[in-house]
């Protein structure tokens, strides 16, 4: 085979349908393990399959300025994978910039012509993935509903969430549109929690989207929200079985949270007793512990947990010490939502223009005093 004897140096040509931007490849070193298919050569890093060497035979009828438009991808699949394709020490290595998937084939491709193929084996004893919760889990969920959030035991595949989720009304039939389709997709660190927006276009009514297609949900009726069995872990492996959540749909929620009329109770002097807070009404569930915060009579952190209870209505905060007696402070961070994105000082759907200066505040404190009767 004839290969780049006339290059001295190390080439390397960026594998992009749009993008531009050079990713550097890690050069090789003894921590990899490689696995062979069919000349294809898998290169593992910390029991990933992070790069892939091609043989030879690839490029015996190729020119070098045609290396270029050599690409992978996945089989049946008409997007190419971002990467890099380096000419190292006699041989072309593939690194994708997102390690290749187990259970998934790849193709080779050169113009359409697909030259060569690969598969990435499943890794052993790896635990089957299941949903731990959708949220909000109330059965009944304001028209003007946001977010809701998918939640997965194990880490997911990313890019695919829209593949596998279905809204249906109560004829059975699916509602196309009713998400925002993102890129890249709203998880976690973990991959195991799913942002999943409601088309935000269609629920605020001064814009057109929500004009001309209406708001997504509609006050009364019963939906059916369908996560397919065959969504995939970031290992390889499906759910297995559809789990679907029904809700109706109540009245739309335009007003704002509001921590004066929450309701504490619980706390005792000498005690590690649980604050308790009634909010009234369900609160985003993963902004509540990030939000809420007790202050001291000096001041000072209260140190504890906050763990949200009564499907997003309440939350206890757990100290780690006895309460002494004194006045504390509730404070809450004003980007605390409820199911519809209100948050504390501004509402989801506003006009801009009439924005004051309440609006910027960050936080909304809330004193108490413990040895007193709470309210």
């Amino acid at each position: 085979m004839r290969l780049l004897s006339d290059i001295n140096y190390i080439t390397s040509v960026r594998l992009s349908a749009a993008l531009s931007l050079i990713f550097f490849v890690a050069v090789l070193n003894g921590s990899c393990n490689r696995t062979t298919t069919e000349g294809i050569e898998l290169l593992y890093t910390d029991n990933r399959a992070g790069a892939v060497l091609l043989p030879d035979k690839l490029f015996t009828k190729l020119e070098p300025e045609q290396y270029g438009e050599l690409k992978l991808r996945l089989a049946q699949n008409s997007e190419f994978l971002l990467g890099d394709l380096v000419w190292n020490q006699g041989k072309f290595i593939f690194t994708p910039v997102v390690p290749f998937t187990p259970g998934e084939t790849y193709e080779v491709v050169y113009k359409e012509q697909v030259l060569d193929s690969f598969s990435i084996s499943l890794a052993r004893n790896v635990p089957v993935p299941r949903i731990t919760a959708i949220l909000p889990d109330k059965d009944t969920l304001p028209e003007n509903l946001l977010k809701i959030y998918l939640c997965f035991s194990e880490p997911m595949r990313e890019g695919q969430a829209l593949r596998h989720i279905r809204l249906y009304d109560e004829a059975g039939d699916s509602l196309p549109g009713t998400f925002l389709e993102l890129q890249p997709e709203l998880w976690d660190s973990t991959r195991s929690v799913l942002t999943l927006w409601l088309d935000p276009g269609r629920i605020k009514r001064e814009l057109i989207p929500n004009q001309k297609a209406g708001n997504p949900l509609k006050k009364g009726r019963g939906y059916t929200l369908e996560i397919s069995g065959t969504w995939k872990s970031a290992e390889g492996l499906a759910i297995g079985k559809s789990v679907t959540k029904q809700f109706i749909v109540g009245l739309r929620d335009d007003e704002t949270p509001r921590p004066e009329k929450w309701t504490l109770s619980g706390v005792a002097p000498s005690t590690a007793s649980r604050l308790r807070i009634n909010f009234g009404e369900p609160l985003d569930h993963f902004l509540v512990p990030q939000t809420i915060r007790i202050l001291d009579p000096r001041g000072r952190r209260v140190r504890g947990k906050v763990t949200v209870v009564n499907h997003g209505s309440g939350a206890e905060f757990l100290p780690e010490e006895r309460w002494e007696p004194g006045n504390y402070i509730l404070r809450t961070a004003t980007h605390l939502e409820d199911l519809a994105g209100n948050n504390l000082v501004r509402k989801f759907d506003r006009d801009l223009q009439k924005d004051s200066a309440e609006t910027y505040k960050q936080f909304v404190d809330r004193g108490f005093t413990v040895g007193a009767k709470l309210q």
